[in-house]
């Protein structure tokens, strides 16, 4: 399956954290981020395409995981990270920008 694409082979599990910051960029990316996770897309067992690895959990929506490096090092700044976020959710059906929960801005 896309989410699991070779079912039955172990694979390793791994710790994520991910940067986001506190504005309006930031919450909007959170709750697209949210709305992943509770529709099991926020993560993916495959290959990484960072690290070459097969089996290991990767992202299934780019995340930020460095607060500095901008975009060609999942870190910040990244003034283009939004729009690439809720290009990457309306894909898989999860969100729109006009569907982000405006209240958390």
């Amino acid at each position: 399956t896309e989410r699991m694409p070779r079912p039955g082979v172990a694979y390793a599990g791994r710790e994520r954290c991910a940067v986001y910051q506190d504005d309006v960029t930031g919450r909007r990316a959170l709750t697209c981020i949210r709305r992943a996770w509770t529709r099991g897309l926020l993560f993916r067992v495959g290959d990484s395409r960072s690290t070459g690895e097969e089996d290991v959990i990767t992202f299934g929506l780019h995340q930020k995981t460095s607060t500095v490096g901008g975009a060609t090092e999942h870190g910040w700044p990244d003034a283009g990270y939004l729009d690439r976020l809720l290009s990457e959710c309306a894909a898989l059906g999860v969100a729109t920008d006009d569907e982000v929960d405006d209240a958390l801005l």
